[in-house]
């Protein structure tokens, strides 16, 4: 028994494709051949399937991250974004370790904890998680 990833992209026409996971590194690497350039300047819905596999056989679904990609203007990740993504990450951190008694900080940190889902995460409908389903356990 083990796990395994599948990557979901959902495009702006409201279709579904399927990454491998080789291409999907690749683009984290920011290597031109993996780069999309049908999402240059956009952003995308990808979904991050975590599965349980065994014998080569998909049993269930684990967990799912669904995150937004920004593309820069050539398709490749837009890496102004993510490094924006990462350093409000670490100052959520930051907060969480040195929260104090005051409202004031507690306020701040939820904000900025919102602000943060709302610009690098998405919710699916029911329409998109039937999709994922069918796609991860495929």
């Amino acid at each position: 028994m083990g796990y395994s990833k599948r990557i979901i992209f959902f495009n702006p026409d409201g279709t579904c494709r399927k990454i491998s996971i080789a291409r999907f590194k690749k683009l984290w690497d920011y290597t031109t051949e993996a780069s999309f350039p049908e999402y240059a300047g956009i952003k995308i819905k990808c979904a991050i399937v975590y599965v349980e596999v065994r014998r080569h056989r998909v049993l269930r679904i684990v967990k799912t991250d669904y995150i937004l990609l920004h593309f820069d203007n050539k398709g490749g990740l837009d890496k102004e974004e993510i490094i924006t993504a990462l350093k409000s990450k670490l100052y959520l951190l930051k907060s969480e370790q040195i929260r104090q008694k005051s409202k004031i900080t507690e306020i701040t940190s939820l904000i900025n904890r919102k602000e943060s889902t709302c610009s690098y995460k998405w919710i699916p409908d029911k329409w998109e998680e039937s999709s994922i389903g069918e796609i991860a356990l495929a």
